[in-house]
């Protein structure tokens, strides 16, 4: 289904055609305005003073406007005959209202729930009173010939369906799966699987697959290819599904089904507003290019990635968690709200979707497709449930706290680490942001390789490292939740393996990488009260890692940040030897009394060593003689001292990375 835009909330919209580029590259922009642009300019979000930047922008020669998009997923026919006839399983799943099953240019057969099915052609309609079950694959026949048109539905050998009309006039020119011929309706959330066709060109099966694909092919070659619209959900249980198999690879005919909903929302395809090409020289770092209109004003941002590989601080910029998140619509229903954000506004009245929420028909959201705006991925962006900032603008905060205090970093996207793991090599040290939550294996293995070579790890954040991740070529990013970790769905039995990648999903941990091996500290709980300080432990004060604290007076490790208050909360992270934190693992701070709102990760029911509510600050130094140092807490970075300040966040932070400007 086509629908404009609603920009009731956010009167500027857009996306840039990569989320990063090298000096020299051309980067475009895809923008949906309510009124005309009055102005657009380059600025750089990671230090606090924001000058124009005088880069020469291409384009604009017309107002943008209010730009459209897709909604919903349903699947194309190619079958073009006088007579002839077509099968499909279907599994029902909950719908609001009247839905079209099938469509032909001049036939629509739609399902009523718990009402009946109608049949229409020309003039004529039929109806059959029967309430179709859910959750029961049914398979569906449909006939027709230059008069009639024919629907057969049956549950096994039960007929529950079987009705026609006369009021065809010729054959027909192409089918629609669970749409309307013109997609001007909400599609139908279902589960689609064998589909056959049969007519005077002979006998047409198109294969379901258990990976994304847009076009499925017939095996007999007497048909087009199907049409896939919509990026619906992959690696779905079919009717020959036994419980056997729960790897979609070891029996793909029992996953040869597509799961469609309603509010699958495919890669956007704006056309492109304006562009500019990244002048020689520029520092890497966060940019944006600033919109202003008579309504409103927008920054769409985009990292400038180093011109040559890095040989000083690498800063990775968790785009894969801030991808998760954007657009999450938060029902108040089930999330009370502490304050507005536009952002979330914006997801709700377009009806757009993050990984945190569930489908019109209660399953849970497995794909962020990409390009698309992100709504809730600003500057000034502040989550409803904390009250506070969460995910770019704690991390812009970081970065401008690196640059005012003579912290040379340059800058790196998750989506750069997974396309060129190679991007680590001859960096002094890494350092993660706030929330660094969501990794591929690719980013993984890259990672575990730098330090087993002798690289520094800060990893300046909390909840990382957490959930399996998988990308496409085109940056759409699959996650499947497994085994319910902290406020999320539940993937249904059978379906935790990726549909990219065919590896299994859920939690790091599950694979047998927990994130403790790599950090020394895993995620241990998640809550939105008022973040707690740090205190030291007598590790600290040992002569190996005195150098740390150096600097700060007292016992405690605190400031008034801009999330939550403090150093350490929002999700935090402990040390677990079940888990495997690693023996030389020394903890140099913790910060407990966290009260019982702190909901306990899954993964916390396991045995404990302490407090299951607990931040660990921890360092060691790896075999190959590099540092990890990891603070457990989202809340870290928005702790560090504005400009002009200092405390002892601050302190501790510059000490471990001056200790990084040599590899071993």
């Amino acid at each position: 289904m086509h629908r404009l835009t609603d920009h009731s909330s956010l009167p500027i919209m857009g996306y840039p055609s990569t989320l990063s580029a090298r000096p020299g590259e051309r980067l475009g922009f895809h923008l949906s305005c309510v009124t005309q642009v009055l102005d657009t300019q380059v600025v750089r979000l990671d230090r606090l003073e924001q000058p124009a930047l005088r880069w020469p922008l291409q384009g604009m020669a017309q107002a943008p406007g209010v730009q459209g998009f897709e909604l919903g997923s349903w699947i194309e026919v190619p079958v073009a005959e006088a007579s002839g006839w077509m099968t499909f399983d279907l599994l029902l799943t909950a719908n609001q209202g009247e839905r079209v099953v099938l469509s032909t240019a001049d036939f629509e057969c739609r399902y009523l729930p718990q009402v009946g099915v109608s049949l229409i052609s020309g003039a004529e309609r039929a109806f059959a009173a029967v309430a179709l079950p859910r959750d029961i694959w049914l398979t569906m026949r449909f006939e027709w010939n230059e008069q009639v048109r024919r629907i057969c539905i049956t549950e096994g050998a039960r007929v529950l369906c079987d009705q026609q009309c006369s009021g065809a006039r010729g054959g027909i020119d192409g089918i629609n799966i669970a749409a309307d011929w013109a997609q001007r309706s909400p599609t139908l959330n279902a589960r689609v699987a064998t589909i056959t066709a049969a007519g005077i060109d002979g006998v047409s099966v198109w294969p379901l697959p258990i990976q994304p694909v847009d076009r499925v092919a017939d095996q007999h070659g007497h048909r087009a290819a199907l049409i896939i619209h919509g990026a619906p959900t992959w690696a779905a249980r079919g009717p020959a599904w036994t419980g056997d198999y729960h790897d979609p690879r070891g029996a793909p005919e029992q996953y040869a089904a597509v799961h469609l909903h309603e509010d699958d929302r495919p890669a956007f395809d704006w056309p492109e507003s304006l562009s500019l090409t990244i002048p020689a020289q520029t520092p890497s770092g966060v940019y944006a290019l600033r919109v202003r209109s008579a309504s409103g004003q927008a920054d769409i941002a985009f990292v400038v990635l180093p011109a040559q590989p890095a040989r000083g601080l690498l800063f990775a910029l968790p785009t894969l968690t801030y991808q998760a998140y954007a657009n999450e619509a938060l029902p108040e229903a089930l999330y009370p709200w502490q304050l507005e954000d536009p952002g979330h506004r914006a997801a709700q009245q377009n009806r757009w979707l993050s990984l945190y929420d569930s489908h019109q028909d209660g399953s849970g959201v497995s794909l962020a497709t990409w390009p698309c705006p992100w709504t809730t991925v600003r500057e000034d962006y502040q989550y409803p449930l904390c009250g506070g900032p969460h995910g770019l603008p704690v991390d812009l905060h970081m970065l401008r706290f690196f640059a005012d205090n003579g912290v040379a970093v340059e800058v790196i996207s998750d989506h750069d680490l997974h396309r060129d793991p190679n991007l680590l090599d001859g960096c002094t040290g890494v350092i993660t942001g706030s929330h660094p939550e969501y990794w591929t294996t690719p980013m993984l293995d890259a990672l575990q390789a730098y330090i087993d070579g002798g690289g520094n790890l800060a990893y300046l954040g909390g909840n990382g490292f957490y959930w399996v991740a998988a990308l496409d070529e085109q940056g759409t990013l699959e996650v499947r939740r497994g085994q319910r970790g902290v406020r999320t769905w539940e993937s249904a039995p059978g379906e935790n393996h990726l549909s990219i990648t065919g590896e299994p999903g859920g939690l790091w941990r599950w694979r047998g990488r927990p994130e403790h091996r790599l950090l020394g500290v895993g995620t241990a709980a998640m809550g939105f009260t008022r973040a707690q300080p740090y205190a030291r432990t007598p590790a600290s004060y040992e002569p190996a890692w005195a150098w740390v604290f150096e600097g700060v007076t007292g016992e405690r490790i605190d400031a008034a940040g801009i999330l939550l208050g403090g150093a350490a909360g929002y999700e935090i992270d402990r040390t677990s030897r079940h888990w495997g934190t690693p023996a030389n693992t020394v903890v140099l701070a913790c910060a407990e009394s966290f009260d019982d709102s702190y909901e306990l990760d899954t993964g916390e029911q396991e045995p404990h060593e302490g407090p299951r509510r607990r931040a660990d600050l921890c360092i060691r130094r790896s075999e190959a003689g590099g540092l990890v140092f990891a603070v457990g807490s989202v809340c870290w970075g928005g702790a560090l001292p504005a400009w002009g300040e200092a405390n002892s966040v601050g302190q501790v932070t510059l000490n471990v990375l001056r200790a990084f400007q040599v590899r071993p």
